[in-house]
């Protein structure tokens, strides 16, 4: 659509005295058969918040493609202050926008690199399935990226939880070493999985909050 705009200010002869009334003419007429849409988006976001992505780049589109007629507009009225101050209003929306993108990137990897961690540990000290749930949820609300390295409290995540599946606590909530026979936990024998996950005890919350 801002291409098309673009067509029409090359059509204008921006030296006419009605040069400002025919761009924001052109800005009008382009933006006509998108009016009910922008008032649909501009509803959704006062009400609900929920645009989806599309919505989202459409709307970022209408409110750019305005700003760019208003600063045309006073440029050929030779409102040079005018236009100045809806040029700089304009990188500062750019700006906040690309800050925004860059924050919804960071806190997209911290949140990747904190579930992927605790996934890798908690395989590795062999977890008992019965406590998947509940176990990774607490390790996730305790952990914090920190220089780019999931850390739970002074330690790294992968630390904390190898010292805490080697506590009396955490075996508890371990499975057995792997052994050649017998109807324990060893073996190729696994438990079987009940429908909900069972949570953690007061006793190990606490001692797993003292480790911190």
């Amino acid at each position: 659509m801002l291409n098309e705009f673009d067509k029409d200010l090359a059509s204008i002869d921006l030296s006419a005295e009605n040069a400002a009334e025919l761009i924001l003419e052109a800005a009008n007429k382009r933006a006509e058969g998108l009016a009910n849409k922008n008032a649909e988006l501009l509803g959704k976001v006062s009400k609900t918040e929920t645009l989806s992505a599309a919505e989202k780049a459409k709307l970022a589109e209408l409110e750019a493609f305005k700003s760019t007629a208003e600063i045309e507009a006073a440029k050929a009225a030779e409102n040079w202050n005018q236009a100045s101050e809806l040029q700089k209003a304009a990188w500062e929306k750019e700006k906040q926008a690309l800050s925004e993108r860059l924050t919804n990137y960071e806190q997209s990897e911290a949140k990747r690199l904190i579930t992927d961690g605790i996934s890798s540990q908690l395989n590795e000290i062999k977890l008992n399935p019965l406590f998947a749930n509940t176990t990774k949820a607490f390790f996730e609300s305790q952990s914090k990226v920190i220089d780019g390295k999931a850390m739970i409290g002074d330690k790294t995540q992968s630390e904390f939880i190898q010292e805490w599946s080697q506590s009396d606590e955490g075996k508890a909530y371990c499975l057995a070493p792997q052994n050649s026979g017998g109807d324990g936990l060893g073996g190729n024998k696994t438990p079987a999985i009940t429908s909900t996950d069972k949570p953690l005890s007061n006793k190990t919350q606490g001692y797993l909050a003292n480790l911190k």
